[in-house]
């Protein structure tokens, strides 16, 4: 247990990211796949060690015992009108019990209520605890305080109407100028401690933990984590739910600014080490059908592998002394303070977290906190947003979305529960036992001011990450001492014994040297098996890129499942490419016996189904396996064959990723990330969705190496002409080397115009574009308001590819295009796969 293994962790990632730079903005699992491709699993340092060549570890702050005592206070925003009556009274008496019952005082809650009847309900309702506990703000009082600050009101005055968010941030300003004035004895602020919420403390009461904090620290996050909702939950939630979805930024690698400090809603990634490979495969697959199910386009930036449906970067308590003196300045989740010397402490879960009981309350309450948040822009949240557009369309629809809400099946809770993603957490001492050997994080810069945090966790005094164990305990042949090997290259086969035995791993390794884009074609049978009663199914397992076969044992990520009968074999197609960039070599452990599917992208299982009788009855079993190439080329009409063979060899030996991190520019500018697309997977692309025409003219903004300028050029090449904008020198000028290159060939290509220039100014949309190009993942909102403002003065009919969902919103005459009733269209790229949008100028 050393510093050198935490390097070791922080380098490897960082190597395997390549061009930090070109990787920024794609917030979605190409990040991940390149992380986990070479990081292995690791021991982590002890707390003293927070850094490590330039890389920084984050530690959980864990309060030690001391006999200092500070006192905090709580603030939330209420509102009783519009919610079940009452219910909505009886959980807000309950909520201000609890926080005062652990220590948290005095409570100061801003009403948000015009209804004086209902106010004076709530008053009698609290008794005693207005006096001793509780400080109500009422409305005029409250709207009195927010022009207090003219700056804040300034900003946040006009939309106080319809964003909540708005009246949060004044509010919490409000909340400390009353403190100073009212409370003075108080010297922490809870910010934002909403009535579906639960600060909980372990064996440590508030003014402990508190008093504990570091005298450096002005700012402490807690994170949250989020009830299982199920069916008879009614509004007063605090007794009736003990399960709850833990924190991803406890389990996951997410990406963000650098945490704890940005209030930015973070970007889950896939583990390492495949932990919590179910329940990521569930949600993803549950939110993917509720988009599609609803037409709904899921925000990109609501988190590719979230399994929360609200807000994971939890929330946060102030060192009031320090926020007046240095006049720091509130968001929601966070304050934010100009001075590097004060830390913002993320505090353990295993001491103290935030309880999120987000839709608990049953429909009714459902459908009233959606009708009076209806107008609400600010929050994007995907199923915030999502549930705010059924509610718009009635209580059917939104009935309908709430049964989806409630639908998890107890199969898949389960394993959510085995995996560790779902725990009880609402009893003493369940959080101090989940939580025991939580550490904190590694971060890794990836260049500007992004960074991707790597949760650690495990026995600190020198032993494994139990993560690591149980994903070794769930690989098939993991606990094996031999291996049973063999070597299978592109178009031969073999056969060999299986033994199920449990004595050998059969092992197949499979050869790529030499091959240029394609999917490798396995076929595996059995040819003798045992008696029928006594035999069990084939199965195959696929391990991640891996360059030592006893990696790949530890790495086995895609399953096909057990074969029905013996007489079937499986199928499998794996794309080469993907796997090139760290090994020639594929391993696929086979055998006899139970194995549960994990099919997903990019490798796929397809049953071969046997003739029953076919199989030689013998005493052991006997498989064949063989193996086929097939280039990606094929995919494609024969017309475009040239193009394809042009396209690639004018971009040999060209990295636009390199290109673009050797420019100043590119570091300091996250809308400079680089990207590039593939040409089939783009043509195939813009013929399902786009369908250009002989004569219509493409745009690209920001055309890097003229990738996708040329894909089109070449796929499409009775287009009138491709036009490319770029600011990058190096990138230009490497783009002009390929379109030279191309035109030299004999080989259709459309009229290339590449600009070196800013698209910004510029009146491209009067140039008669039918087709554009909006590469938009690192786009800023500023520049992307922009393009979708002049994209509505494109001809009527042309269309705009997009990788932002919700390009359309807010904009009259433009409209999105669905294809196959889904308007989220996967698109491999770069850096992985990723997901375009198409929209219709009308």
């Amino acid at each position: 247990m050393c510093l050198t293994e935490v390097q070791d962790l922080v380098d490897e990632v960082k190597t395997t990211l390549g061009d930090a730079a070109s990787m920024a903005g794609f917030r979605n699992l190409a990040v991940m796949d390149n992380l986990r491709k070479n990081s292995g699993s690791r021991a982590f340092a002890p707390p003293e060690f927070i850094s490590a060549e330039g890389h920084e570890l984050i530690p959980a702050w864990v309060p030690s015992p001391c006999d200092a005592r500070a006192r905090c206070a709580a603030f939330s925003t209420l509102r009783l009108s519009g919610y079940p009556w009452p219910g909505v009274l009886e959980t807000a008496v309950e909520w201000a019990r609890h926080h005062h019952d652990v220590g948290m005082s005095p409570l100061i809650v801003f009403l948000d209520e015009p209804d004086s009847s209902k106010v004076l309900a709530l008053r009698s309702a609290l008794g005693d605890l207005v006096d001793k506990a509780v400080d109500l703000v009422e409305e005029r009082e409250m709207q009195a305080a927010w022009l207090e600050d003219a700056a804040l009101w300034k900003e946040h005055g006009c939309n106080v109407q319809h964003e909540l968010s708005a009246k949060q941030i004044l509010n919490s300003a409000a909340a400390l100028r009353r403190c100073q004035t009212r409370h003075p004895e108080v010297q922490w602020l809870f910010c934002n401690l909403d009535l579906d919420e639960a600060f909980m403390t372990e064996d440590i009461s508030v003014p402990e933990l508190f008093g504990a904090v570091p005298s450096n620290a002005w700012q402490l996050v807690y994170v949250n984590h989020e009830a299982v909702v199920s069916e008879g939950q009614g509004c007063s939630w605090f007794q009736q739910i003990d399960l709850f979805k833990v924190s991803p930024l406890c389990k996951l690698p997410f990406m963000s600014k650098r945490f704890p400090i940005h209030d930015e809603e973070p970007q889950v990634l896939e583990h390492p080490d495949g932990l919590g490979e179910s329940t990521l495969h569930y949600w993803k697959e549950h939110n993917a059908r509720l988009a599609d199910q609803y037409g709904f386009k899921k925000r990109a930036g609501g988190g590719t592998c979230s399994y929360f449906d609200g807000y994971a970067r939890g929330k946060t308590a102030i060192r009031l002394a320090i926020a007046r003196e240095r006049c720091a300045v509130p968001h929601v989740h966070r304050w934010q303070i100009s001075d590097p010397k004060l830390e913002t402490l993320v505090c353990s879960p295993a001491a103290a977290h935030l309880l999120h009981y987000i839709n608990c309350g049953g429909l009714e309450w459902f459908a009233a906190k959606y009708a009076i948040r209806t107008g609400e822009e600010a929050n994007r949240l995907w199923f915030h947003a999502l549930a705010q557009e059924r509610s718009k369309a009635g209580g059917k629809a939104l009935q309908d979305l709430y049964d989806d809400v409630l639908s998890m099946p107890p199969d898949a809770l389960h394993a959510q529960k085995l995996e560790g993603f779902v725990a009880e957490l609402a009893s003493p001492g369940t959080a101090a036992k989940a939580f025991a050997e939580f550490w904190g994080w590694a971060v890794v810069s990836l260049g500007g001011s992004l960074h991707v945090h790597i949760p650690l966790s495990g026995d600190l005094t020198g032993g494994s990450n139990p993560d690591v164990a149980s994903m070794a305990a769930r690989s098939p042949g993991t606990n094996a001492t031999k291996l049973q090997e063999w070597h299978l290259s592109p178009g031969a086969s073999l056969e060999g014994p299986v033994n199920d035995s449990g004595g050998q791993v059969p092992v197949l390794r499979l050869n790529a040297t030499g091959l240029e884009r394609g999917w490798f074609v396995l076929d595996v049978k059995l040819v003798e098996a045992k008696a029928e009663e006594q035999s069990a199914g084939l199965y195959l397992c696929v391990a991640k890129p891996c360059r030592a076969i006893d990696d790949a044992l530890d790495n086995l990520v895609w399953a096909s499942g057990a074969a029905r009968v013996p007489e079937d074999g499986w199928r499998c197609r794996i794309p080469v490419h993907q796997w090139m960039q760290i090994s020639s070599e594929i391993f696929v452990q086979f055998g006899c016996g139970g194995m549960q599917p994990t099919s997903k992208p990019p490798v796929s299982f397809e049953p071969l189904i046997g003739v029953p009788g076919t199989l030689i009855a013998s005493c052991a079993q006997k498989f064949r396996a063989e193996l086929h190439f097939q280039p990606e080329i094929v995919r494609l009409p024969i017309q475009l064959h040239a193009a394809y063979n042009s396209f690639y060899r004018a971009f040999k030996g060209v990295d636009g990723s390199q290109l673009s991190k050797g420019t100043a520019a590119s570091q300091q500018d996250l809308e400079l990330t680089y990207a590039e697309v593939e040409f089939v997977p783009f043509i195939e692309v813009l013929e399902r969705a786009v369908q250009p025409e002989a004569g219509e003219m493409f745009l690209d903004l920001g055309s890097g190496t003229g990738r996708a300028l040329l894909s089109v050029a070449l796929g499409f090449p009775e287009l009138r002409g491709c036009i490319g904008y770029e600011i990058l020198e190096p990138l230009h000028t490497a783009a002009q080397s390929a379109v030279a290159a191309a035109q030299a060939d004999d080989v259709a290509i459309a009229p290339v115009d590449l600009r070196l220039q800013s698209f910004h100014g510029v009146p491209w949309e009067e140039e008669g574009i039918s087709i554009l190009w909006v590469a938009s993942l690192c786009m800023t909102s500023e520049t992307l308001a922009e393009i979708r403002a002049r994209a509505r003065r494109l001809p009527r009919g042309a269309r705009i590819v997009t990788m932002d969902p919700f390009f359309h919103d807010c904009e009259e005459g433009l409209e999105p295009v669905s294809i196959d009733g889904s308007a989220r269209i996967p698109v491999e790229m770069s850096f992985g796969e990723a997901s375009v949008y198409v929209v219709r100028r009308v």
